[in-house]
């Protein structure tokens, strides 16, 4: 499915500009991956998704890319960038991922966590301690609760802020298009003049779009079908193989669908269109960050879940948080440069490596 997806993707794509080509790329993807996250929301498994969701910044920002660059890098010495559409590029994406993930920074400074204490002044049981009670005790320990819906920091301040922020972005996401494809098109349309005389027409550019949309069309249904089969066995599966719902969401999750924007993205570079190339990863992270996120915790209330523990939320893990910031402005500072080769793109899957590890 995700084969004849990239395939059609990167047809209709190829007769589009570099924005909305990109944009093709990375709506079909996303869909894909909307697909996949609301069968898990619906086996409560969020912990999954927002591994996912980790996992397709990820990918976006440092797999792509990277993958793109060793390509090109290896067929050509230097590949010239043009540094105006990086700048706006990755200026927009950075307001996206800051602005995401402020209730799980929010969360993370004023949340609360549960002492937990066997015996603490002569009592035994759990406790609530204030942090210089809990200095003096040598049989407490602090563990973070379970359950979101515990705490009232989260169900009175990060809950709604979380809401908001979710109302707030796809806003944000209109306004970016509107800049790209209306007032400041010419920006674009400077650079994809300069790749005009390059480029070559694609191989499969015989089939019409029609066509290829109807094939797309398909494969969603039957990627579909694909994925209720797969969330249904996931939580047992989870428990025979032994493999933890994080590791599951980052690799799993984020790997099958990101197939399509791999072999599209390599495609490109090796044609000529690093622009294009690029900006697919550009274009992936900032639908994942201002349209799917939202439309996940707006799942996840249609749904109906009781607690937050099963539903997405966007109270991410601290180290999650991090790595994402910390791709963002890997991937703005190294393509600010004229000019970049294969060893830049070796760096970025090094980064991704380093951080899929930690």
């Amino acid at each position: 499915c995700m084969y004849v997806i990239g395939v059609c993707t990167e047809i209709v794509s190829s007769r589009c500009g570099l924005v909305l080509g990109s944009l093709i790329n990375a709506g079909f993807t996303g869909l894909v991956e909307l697909i996949l996250f609301y069968f898990s929301i619906r086996k409560e498994l969020g912990e999954v998704v927002r591994a996912a969701v980790t996992g397709a910044f990820l990918m976006n920002l440092l797999v792509i890319p990277g993958l793109s660059m060793l390509a090109a890098g290896i067929k050509w010495k230097e590949i010239k960038l043009n540094r105006k559409v990086q700048s706006v590029s990755g200026t927009f994406l950075f307001l996206a991922i800051v602005a995401v993930f402020f209730p799980a920074i929010f969360y993370g400074i004023y949340g609360r966590s549960r002492v937990y204490c066997t015996e603490c002044y002569g009592l035994e049981g759990q406790f609530y301690l204030p942090s210089n009670q809990y200095a003096n005790c040598t049989h407490c320990s602090i563990k973070s609760l379970s359950n979101l819906d515990d705490d009232n920091i989260y169900i009175n301040m990060a809950r709604p802020l979380m809401y908001t922020v979710s109302c707030v972005m796809p806003i944000v996401y209109a306004v970016g298009l509107f800049f790209s494809m209306k007032t400041h098109k010419y920006i674009y349309d400077e650079f994809e003049a300069e790749q005009a005389g390059e480029e070559g027409e694609n191989g499969g550019a015989s089939l019409k779009t029609w066509v290829c949309i109807v094939i797309l069309l398909a494969s969603y249904v039957l990627f579909s079908f694909i994925s209720e089969i797969l969330t249904d066995f996931m939580p047992e599966a989870l428990g025979k193989m032994g493999l933890t719902e994080r590791f599951v969401g980052l690799v799993f999750y984020t790997l099958v669908p990101a197939v399509a924007e791999f072999m599209n993205a390599i495609r490109f570079a090796l044609e000529g269109n690093m622009g294009l190339s690029l900006e697919i990863g550009n274009q992936g992270a900032m639908v994942v960050s201002l349209i799917q996120m939202p439309a996940l915790v707006l799942m996840s209330v249609l749904i109906g879940s009781k607690d937050s523990k099963g539903s997405f939320t966007l109270m991410f893990e601290m180290i999650d948080v991090f790595a994402v910031i910390i791709s963002v402005l890997l991937r703005n500072s190294m393509l600010m440069e004229n000019s970049i080769n294969y060893f830049t793109g070796f760096a970025f899957l090094v980064v991704f490596l380093l951080i899929a590890i930690v």
